[in-house]
């Protein structure tokens, strides 16, 4: 069976049938890369040939999966990925072709990084309807309307149309989240245990571990008990003195929870090892108490605050090892740097009440809405899954990446990094004037802003998915193009 690019299929069957006469070449689209000719003399059909028309994207292309974005050269078979309806699929086959060709490259307002694609791929979009009333043209009015959803080849759309995204649908798995069992968490109180322990020189955990466990560190202990025998205290009174305060095990996974871990995800931290530390960060000269009034409010904790001198930092750190235990084991792969930062899928499979508290609590954080809504961080992986939660929610968005220099004092080298930059529409709204990016309960729209075409590298990539040959790649819906014609 020959693969062939799509644009190279007709010329391949004209000569295969060079010697038929003057007949007719009949071919059954099966819907997807595969087509099926059938060759006639008068009447009669005289031979059949299955070929596989192939309309690909550039190895770059990136491909959006439930576990984020992936380069289309590195999809393989079994990959889960989102179809052109948001539903999830599997990839049955993969494919890769030389292609020397140009590409088709499309870009979007707003889309990030443009898609290059091969001229006869399909493309779901809503073709524009030039405006006419001369004075909304005078005050910016490009388009009346919008037509149909339709699919077009790439080489046939239109500067001005609308491409489409569907809201994509994670399977909800997760409604609660459940940390390790209660531990004793002090509040700061003259007479409890925090005093006592800064007085006999070790930790309040150890007191703890004395009086409720009857055990402690061979050191710790020592000085706890030299100490008892200089100092009559009751420890039991002591205990009672500590106002104790435990949380749940089992968190609700609602619009508050979302917004801490949003929060946290931004601008928090962990230590590494065992310790119970969580923090969370913000600007002194922006502290509105949000995040205090977030901690206390969820966690029932009252944190420890820190300030740092000469720098506009205040610092908000819960002291729970339950807790700890159950940030470090849901984000595994964080290695206490900004650039290991990310959204695990766990955050994904949850309520739509979670998710938008997840969305608020980031751009709290790193987010901005001064001239476009956009959030920045150094993580590819985070801007990545900040993008997927975007259009889980039915909001616009696009991913770009610029390189950096740092050449600020405080590095003792010069650094190169990567920003990565996710734009969404602003506020999060429904704009249908101009730029057209806009939602209807099941597309998320925006207007193609440019289209060219790029010399191909060499090689082109594509694939096929169960049940529903569409894709998402790029910010694109996508199907793969028939190799079909009709001949006479």
């Amino acid at each position: 069976m020959p693969m062939l690019a799509a644009s190279n299929v007709t010329n391949y069957l004209f000569d295969k049938v060079k010697g038929f006469g003057e007949k007719a070449l009949v071919i059954t689209d099966y819907g997807t890369m595969m087509a099926h000719c059938d060759f006639y003399m008068g009447h009669q059909k005289i031979g059949g040939e299955f070929i596989q028309g192939l309309g690909c994207l550039s190895g770059d292309a990136v491909v959006h999966t439930p576990n984020g974005l992936e380069n289309i050269k590195d999809i393989r078979p079994g990959t889960e990925i989102f179809d052109g309806e948001g539903d999830i699929r599997i990839v049955s086959e993969h494919f890769e072709y030389d292609y020397k060709e140009d590409f088709i490259e499309i870009s979007s307002f707003y889309g990030g990084k443009p898609i290059r694609i091969t001229g006869n791929h399909m493309v779901l979009v809503a073709r524009n309807i030039p405006e006419s009333n001369v004075r909304k043209i005078n005050h910016g009015h490009r388009f009346a309307g919008k037509e149909e959803v339709c699919w077009v080849q790439a080489k046939d759309i239109r500067k001005g149309d609308l491409v489409v995204m569907p809201k994509v649908k994670f399977e909800l798995k997760n409604t609660q989240f459940v940390i390790c069992d209660n531990i004793y968490k002090p509040k700061r109180r003259s007479g409890g245990v925090r005093d006592l322990a800064r007085k006999i020189g070790v930790a309040p955990s150890a007191i703890y571990s004395y009086v409720v466990k009857k055990g402690s560190g061979k050191e710790a202990r020592k000085k706890i008990e030299e100490y008892l025998e200089h100092v009559f205290v009751d420890l039991d009174e002591v205990l009672e003195a500590t106002v104790v305060k435990e949380i749940p095990p089992v968190f609700e996974m609602n619009y508050d929870f979302g917004k801490i871990f949003g929060l946290w995800i931004s601008d928090g931290w962990l230590v590494k090892g065992n310790s119970a530390k969580i923090g969370f960060c913000c600007k002194k000269s922006e502290d509105n108490g949000e995040i205090l009034g977030f901690i206390r409010r969820v966690f029932n904790l009252e944190p420890y605050i820190y300030e740092q001198k000469n720098k506009d930092v205040r610092t908000f750190v819960v002291s729970h090892f339950g807790l700890a235990c159950g940030f470090r084991k849901l984000f595994s792969d964080y290695q206490y740097t900004s650039g290991t930062k990310y959204i695990p899928k766990f955050l994904l499979e949850t309520p739509e009440e979670f998710r938008l508290g997840l969305l608020h609590g980031l751009w709290s954080g790193d987010g901005s809405f001064k001239g476009k809504t956009t959030y920045t961080t150094v993580s590819q992986k985070l801007a990545n899954g900040v993008f997927s939660l975007l259009i889980s929610l039915g909001f616009h968005a696009g991913i770009k990446g610029i390189n950096r220099e740092e050449k600020r004092k405080s590095f003792r080298k010069t650094q190169f990094w990567t920003q990565y930059t996710v734009m969404s529409a602003p506020y999060f709204e429904n704009i249908t004037a101009r730029n057209g990016y806009f939602f209807d309960g099941q597309y998320v729209y925006y207007r193609i802003r440019s289209i060219e075409k790029i010399k191909s590298d060499g090689k082109a990539y594509g694939f096929t998915v169960q049940d529903n040959n569409s894709y998402l790649a790029g910010g694109f819906v996508v199907r793969n193009p028939a190799a079909g014609c009709f001949v006479e």
